[in-house]
């Protein structure tokens, strides 16, 4: 960040772009895909609670965070190919983040940062389990001062991804350059690389009124174009 000093000015907001709408028969609004339809929530038995943190002391199964099925229209119009999904997306709760496990390779995390990883399954919006992804939890956020003092002896492949405090009740994530490099040279589809001048300084993003680590998403016409990914609409959500 430009604003602040030492080792957090190797930092940069991790901003996501999610998939959005993609739109279904005119005459049949229930079988649209929708942002909810990636965003991957716990599955637990009937009376559970759902956690936001997960411990990553066992494999653990999640599904979409909606409730409309739409699961036999999604297989018909695929036909034999998978759903596409995003490489990296949000878990229900704001504490987890789901990314395809390529993206971690390397990837460590100190015991400082309280980040576990737990080995996700996932049941798309399509009804097939999906393999090869981890759910990254983390249990700690770091207010700017201290997350300075606390990461300086810490290497900097171990602290590749941090959260940090904005103001009172909000907060999100931040990434190392060197790993949001290697994610461009991947060409990530749901990161943003093209971070606006404004957003490069903390003090202006604890200042906003609201401020969400997704910049935006894109929305497809036909689960066709979606799956090839053409003619994707994309809508702002930190104009200006």
């Amino acid at each position: 960040m430009n604003d602040l000093q030492g080792i957090l000015s190797e930092y940069l907001p991790l901003q996501l772009i999610r998939f959005g709408e993609v739109y279904g028969p005119e005459d049949d609004p229930d079988m649209w895909l929708s942002e909810y339809d990636f965003i991957w929530r716990p599955i637990v038995d009937e009376g559970e609670q759902v956690p936001q943190l997960y411990l990553g002391d066992e494999p653990m199964r999640f599904g979409v965070d909606c409730e409309t099925d739409k699961a036999g229209y999604i297989k018909q119009s695929l036909g034999h190919q998978p759903l596409r999904l995003p490489e990296i997306s949000s878990c229900w709760g704001d504490s987890s983040l789901m990314l395809r496990n390529d993206l971690l390779e390397g990837v460590e995390f100190s015991p400082i940062l309280g980040v576990t990883r737990t080995s996700a399954t996932i049941v798309d919006a399509a009804g097939d389990e999906r393999t090869g992804f981890t759910a990254l939890s983390f249990h700690k956020v770091f207010f700017h001062e201290r997350a300075r003092l606390r990461f300086e002896n810490i290497p900097v492949s171990k602290r590749l991804i941090i959260r940090m405090l904005l103001k009172r009740h909000s907060d999100t994530f931040f990434i190392h350059k060197s790993l949001l490099a290697k994610w461009k040279e991947l060409d990530i589809e749901t990161v943003c690389f093209n971070i606006k001048a404004h957003h490069l300084s903390f003090k202006t993003l604890c200042n906003l009124e609201m401020y969400y680590g997704s910049v935006g998403s894109n929305s497809y016409q036909t689960l066709d174009d979606f799956q090839h990914n053409r003619k994707a609409n994309f809508w702002d959500e930190l104009d200006g």
